[in-house]
């Protein structure tokens, strides 16, 4: 039979639709081989009809709209009769078929190589990411305790100046005490060797004025004597 896709560009609408006068049928190049598959191509400029022989058929179209037909914008008219445009053999489809399905395994091998990089990458990634982390993470607590160890460092050395200026303090005290003690003792020494030179020089002057008092009473008895003697 003869059919005329539509589906058309412009606003047209699609599907089946009555024979235009231009239209052709489409002859198979043998009896008995039986159209087993028909299919539109996306630009809807070809049909593609697959035979029980395995050979495909490509035929081009024209958009039948509104009664009008509508040549494709970018190929060139066809002569009036619908000829197939070419015949591919089943062993070279098949061979195309099989290289595709080879090229999409590729691919797909390809895919998840990729993906399965990707993901070591990131896996290691992360991993890095955590050792850089963790790293952080120590230097924080080093960090953390070096701080801890410098208040208490500075606290040990606060405390142990602050003792050791009381202690100056304490030994400062203490040696005055003892200066002012020995000064005051030495004070009470010579005050009581003062004390005991006065009492001496006061003893020397009684005993000299003891000695003078006898000199000068014997001078008058011999005096005294003298006068009587000489008188005599």
């Amino acid at each position: 039979g003869a059919a005329t896709p539509g589906g058309g560009r412009g606003g047209g609408s699609s599907g089946m639709c009555a024979l235009h006068p231009l239209a052709r049928e489409l002859h198979l190049p043998r009896r008995g081989i039986a159209i087993t598959c028909m299919r539109l191509a996306p630009d809807g400029a070809s049909l593609i009809v697959g035979a029980s022989s395995g050979a495909v058929f490509i035929a081009q179209v024209r958009t039948v709209t509104n009664g009008l037909v509508h040549e494709p914008s970018f190929a060139p008219p066809l002569a009036i009769t619908a000829k197939p445009l070419g015949m591919v053999p089943f062993d070279d489809l098949r061979d195309h078929l099989e290289a595709i399905s080879n090229l999409e395994e590729k691919v797909e091998d390809t895919n998840s190589q990729a993906k399965y990089r990707l993901m070591m990458q990131a896996s290691e990634h992360d991993d890095k990411t955590k050792i850089v982390q963790d790293a952080l993470d120590a230097a924080k607590l080093a960090i953390k305790k070096l701080e801890g160890d410098t208040v208490a460092m500075e606290g040990r050395l606060h405390k142990e100046a602050s003792d050791s200026i009381k202690q100056m303090e304490m030994k400062h005290m203490i040696a005055a005490e003892e200066l002012e003690a020995s000064y005051e003792r030495r004070l009470s020494l010579e005050l009581q060797r003062f004390n005991r030179l006065q009492e001496e020089a006061h003893d020397f002057k009684l005993a000299a004025s003891e000695t003078m008092g006898a000199m000068e009473e014997a001078h008058e008895t011999a005096a005294e004597r003298s006068a009587r003697e000489a008188a005599a």
